[in-house]
């Protein structure tokens, strides 16, 4: 008590300059991690696996289509392919939803971006070959592989999602991962792909 009423003391005897210095000061208010959560890209679902056949024409036909919506986690799978040995191109959509208003969360958990980052640069299920310097897709894009090496994959993080797409013959044809044969029709379908399952 006698130390607060020395503080006021000193600031009453010090006149004009230290009440001024006084008011100049501001106190910052504690910020919520809500404030730090920036917007999802991705709100509402992917379009389906139908959705994309008609919107990408030169895929193979349809054989497999998934959805999935679990709390914030949404995805689509799909598998375009012709049989028995024709090309076949995998389609995989995630994306995880921010929960800015729940304060016990970790911002781990409440940013779908960060979420997405984490999966995107630690995934371990493939092998990494390297940027694809060449294609302009979302804010990073890929080449990966799996580790049996016959099949080339796009992996791209695009705000709040990780989409990602493969390129294989069916048959037992393995494909060099690295090579045009393989990446060339990927390339060629992955602006398409991206295209449309853009939010508008």
């Amino acid at each position: 008590m006698s130390l607060l009423l020395l503080g006021l003391g000193a600031a009453a005897c010090g006149g004009e300059r230290d009440l001024g210095s006084l008011s100049s000061l501001s106190v910052t208010p504690s910020v919520s991690p809500s404030a730090t959560v920036a917007q999802d890209k991705y709100v509402a679902m992917f379009p389906n696996c139908q959705e994309l056949a008609r919107k990408v024409p030169n895929l193979p036909p349809l054989r497999y289509n998934k959805d999935v919506s679990a709390g914030g986690y949404r995805g689509v799978s799909c598998e375009f392919a012709t049989p028995p040995t024709g090309s076949s191109v995998s389609v995989e959509l995630t994306s995880w939803q921010s929960v800015p208003n729940d304060p016990r969360l970790p911002p781990e958990v409440i940013s779908g971006q960060r979420a997405a980052r984490d999966r995107f640069t630690n995934d371990t299920d493939l092998v990494n070959d390297g940027a694809a310097q060449d294609l302009r897709l979302g804010e990073q894009v890929k080449w990966q592989r799996p580790s049996n090496n016959d099949s080339c994959y796009l992996t791209i993080l695009d705000g709040n999602a990780v989409l990602r797409f493969r390129y294989s013959i069916l048959g037992g044809t393995r494909l060099d991962p690295k090579s045009e044969q393989c990446r060339g029709p990927l390339r060629e379908l992955a602006k398409s792909l991206y295209d449309a399952v853009q939010p508008h």
